[in-house]
């Protein structure tokens, strides 16, 4: 039979194309930053990088801006604090730069006070309210003590056996204490409800077991099984912690030492702590330390706390910046977020930011923060 050629197809067969694509749903990174596991351990709603955005329970949304509220102060602005009178007409934004205060209320600074004395321009602020008047207590290094209040503006107060330099200013059970500069000793007011008179002092240096200075002194509120009191934290720049309780300092019967913690070291300039929830947070080199965890034995490095998933980035900054101008942890209600404001690095301003009801973390940065207070829930800063 002779061979006869097959007609070509008309139509090339075709290979089975292989699968180049497919579809997937990303989720939005609720979960924030994650600086503690590996990729391949990572849930896909977290991220290495969240900067500007705030991750909360269904996405995330972009950080608020900022603008210039004045600009006709001298540069630069260590300090920013704000004053809440009894009529919020009355309310004040005070700047200090340059040794002096200036009231920034409103878009034209002018001079509060003049030549105060202070050497760095850091100021400690608390408020005080007794049957007199609302207080704004402000002290500094080099500058004393001095309060304002609607009624007098800006006064210098004179305190028998009171040093001259004070670093730290705090309210506890209706006293006023204080904490000099480099010492090992706090202050307090003898008498209750007074912004002057005569102060005693209250030796602490067997607090201090990793050495340094005293750096703050807290007011904790909490129920510690007996009902709702407050309590005294005494904080060194080491990282000792005592916690007190009682009303008379004077009185070894009715003032007393409940226990001494560490905690890290604490940074120099600022102010490094806040309540938060119920709870008062604590910002060290150990990360963020909640109060209620580290006095029930809850908080290790191996078990740390809200920091936990940004710790490996956050505490060798700390470390890094610890002695730097100036550091500051606020909550700031209107977003929902707890801020951390560090020092400006190499001409960098960065914050770490969580979300308060998620824990999530975030970035914020291109904003020159270098100082900042919050007024009837607006958020003001210097620089």
């Amino acid at each position: 039979m002779p061979l006869v050629p097959l007609a070509q197809f008309k139509t090339p067969r075709r290979a089975a194309a292989a699968r180049v694509a497919d579809m997937f749903t990303i989720p939005s990174p609720v979960g924030g930053l994650n600086y503690r596991d590996p990729i391949s351990a990572m849930q896909p709603t977290d991220a290495l990088v969240l900067e500007n955005m705030i991750p909360t329970q269904t996405g995330t949304v972009i950080r608020k801006g900022w603008q210039y509220h004045t600009s006709s102060v001298a540069l630069p602005i260590k300090s920013i604090f704000a004053y809440n009178a009894p009529a919020s007409a009355n309310n004040k934004v005070f700047a200090a730069a340059g040794g002096n205060i200036y009231d920034v209320t409103t878009g034209t600074p002018s001079l509060a006070q003049a030549s105060t004395g202070s050497t760095d321009d850091v100021w400690s602020v608390t408020q005080f309210a007794n049957g007199a008047d609302v207080f704004l207590l402000a002290v500094s290094p080099g500058a004393g003590y001095w309060t304002y209040s609607t009624s007098t503006g800006w006064l210098k107060r004179t305190v028998t056996g009171l040093p001259a330099s004070l670093k730290e200013v705090a309210v506890f059970k209706n006293r006023v204490w204080f904490v000099p500069n480099n010492d090992s000793r706090v202050y307090y007011l003898d008498t209750v409800d007074a912004i002057t008179g005569t102060a005693s002092d209250f030796e602490m240096g067997s607090l201090l077991r990793n050495g340094g200075v005293i750096r703050g002194l807290i007011n904790w509120t909490l129920d510690a099984g007996v009902g709702i009191d407050d309590h005294l934290v005494v904080v060194g720049s080491q990282g000792d912690i005592g916690v007190w309780t009682g009303t008379d300092p004077s009185d070894p019967t009715k003032f007393g030492l409940r226990g001494m913690w560490y905690c890290g070291p604490v940074p120099k300039f600022g102010r490094f702590f806040t309540a938060y929830g119920g709870d008062v947070m604590i910002l060290s080199e150990l990360g963020l330390v909640p109060m209620s965890r580290l006095v029930n034995g809850q908080f290790s490095e191996i078990q740390p706390g809200p920091s936990q998933k940004v710790q490996s980035v956050l505490s060798p900054l700390i470390a890094k910046l610890r002695e730097e101008v100036s550091w500051d942890i606020f909550v700031v209600p209107s977003s929902d977020v707890l801020v951390i404001k560090l020092p400006e690095d190499a001409g960098v301003y960065t914050q770490y930011a969580m979300n308060v009801n998620t824990g999530a973390w975030c970035t914020f940065t291109a904003i020159p923060m270098a100082c900042c207070t919050l007024l009837n829930g607006q958020l003001y800063f210097g620089l």
